[in-house]
């Protein structure tokens, strides 16, 4: 085997996979596509947090929910549909039939005869060598995919043991009538809005201004005033003082305007972002870069060892099909000359009964390059597909710079998580926004949001 750091003769495997969710996955069977002798190591679910606790069931409920309450409000298209109760029970079975689904057609059970599963944990011994349930296993490559874990903590350091966080939200198990989300991102959002159309009181603590507060001002407005119309109480600029517990309440003390409010809920959810799993890998002992924002590679996911890469959420992504991309980036980079890098612009998506897209440059970032850049607004309340659907709250906003280039936006309306890939496509194309101000679109379509919001940039 060698000794320590020494490169060994031979390798017990050509890719060691740590972590089975989504990066992990592919590059697993891209790898045994090729004929690599690959191991992948799991210590939880194969198939990771994407299937088990955030997209697929976020997703699932949301749409499942949007059909139910749109069946309800069916008077508004002059139809008169006689709807059961909500069955909570059928509708948590079915969710996990559909999360059993996706991890078979993700085919995340690994079948190819050149893939081995390890459940275990997996630690470095140095930069060719891991140890797994007291085996040490050497390596020609390894990916390090072990994802990330609920940020479950607050700015002060509040004695409370009984907290939810979006793993737990995924189980459709509560207890009582009433949440409170600590943190108003991707998490509170969604799950807000399950949760209100569940029928359960919602409440909101985020002590920034507004709700989401990496995107741009327009987006978290209209969020936040989404949120209020679904009857969900939002509490921004709130700083915690107290929190306390007892068997089944939570007792918050917040303070908002100076002014000192009480909020007495049943169920207490930590939804302040994620942390990279990282710490029990013993990085150290392969000279493995990392931070408490996770593992630092350069754009072809290499590590510091240029053997040793790393991909999804523990190496910064923020959503599965990035982690996907940056998976297929790093099995490229190990097995072929030709390199190639991650691309920079990435669209990132929130869901509810409106979704929300953006991508590119926010118009914050731009203003404190002090680059002249432009910007314009387009009300999707304007098009006729919003008068065909019943409608109307959103907009899609479109940032270019001097010349008319298309370097950013961000859309709020029913399919922005279509729409928002034409322009991931034009910011990465380089194109004018005149480009798509003179493209025929169909119509009605939400997409002529677009073209509205394009016809008002000026083009050189």
């Amino acid at each position: 085997m060698g000794g320590k750091n020494k490169k060994p003769i031979r390798f017990d495997y050509d890719l060691v996979v740590l972590g089975a969710g989504t990066a992990g996955s592919i590059a697993a069977n891209l790898a045994a596509n090729k004929g690599k002798k690959v191991v992948v190591i799991e210590k939880n679910k194969v198939g990771g947090e994407q299937i088990w606790s955030t997209t697929i069931p976020t997703k699932w409920l949301i749409e499942s929910l949007k059909q139910y309450h749109g069946s309800l409000s069916g008077s508004k298209f002059g139809l008169d549909i006689q709807v059961g109760s909500l069955d909570q029970q059928k509708l948590k079975h079915y969710c996990k039939k559909s999360q059993t689904q996706a991890a078979i057609s993700e085919t995340v059970e690994f079948k190819d005869e050149n893939i081995e599963t390890i459940k275990g944990s997996a630690r470095f011994i140095d930069k060719y060598h891991i140890k797994v349930n007291n085996k040490i296993i050497s390596f020609k490559k390894l990916l390090i995919a072990t994802g990330s874990s609920p940020k479950a903590n607050l700015t002060k350091p509040f004695n409370i043991d009984n907290f939810l966080t979006y793993k737990d939200l995924a189980e459709l198990d509560f207890k009582g009538k009433s949440f409170c989300f600590v943190g108003a991102g991707a998490v509170a959002y969604e799950y807000s809005q399950i949760l209100s159309m569940l029928g359960y009181k919602v409440h909101i603590i985020e002590k920034h201004s507004h709700i989401l507060p990496n995107f741009d001002s327009e987006v978290s407005d209209l969020a936040e005033d989404m949120l209020i119309g679904q009857n969900i109480s939002v509490h921004t600029g709130s700083y915690i003082e107290d929190i306390k517990q007892d068997s089944s309440k939570t007792n918050i003390q917040f303070i908002k305007n100076q002014r000192r409010y009480r909020l007495v809920v049943d169920n207490l959810v930590l939804s302040s972002g994620k942390q990279p799993n990282i710490h029990s890998l013993n990085l150290e002992n392969a000279n493995v870069h990392f931070s408490e924002s996770g593992i630092k590679t350069n754009k072809k996911m290499q590590t510091k060892q240029k053997h040793i890469f790393a991909a999804g959420e523990v190496a910064g992504a923020t959503n599965g099909y990035e982690a996907a991309n940056e998976a297929q980036i790093a099995i490229h980079n190990m097995f072929f000359r030709n390199k190639i890098a991650k691309q920079t612009n990435v669209p990132r998506v929130v869901y509810g009964i409106s979704e929300i897209a953006v991508v590119g440059k926010s118009e914050l970032s731009l203003r404190l390059s002090g680059k002249l850049y432009q910007s314009s607004i387009a009300p999707i309340g304007i098009l006729g597909k919003s008068l065909t659907s019943g409608y109307g709250s959103g907009f899609v906003k479109i940032l270019a710079n001097d010349k008319g280039i298309v370097i950013g936006g961000s859309i709020i309306a029913p399919n922005a998580s279509e729409l928002v890939n034409i322009l991931t496509l034009a910011i990465n194309s380089k194109m004018p926004a005149c480009k798509l101000a003179n493209t025929i679109f169909a119509s009605p379509s939400w997409a002529e949001a677009i073209k509205v919001a394009a016809s008002k940039i000026y083009c050189i």
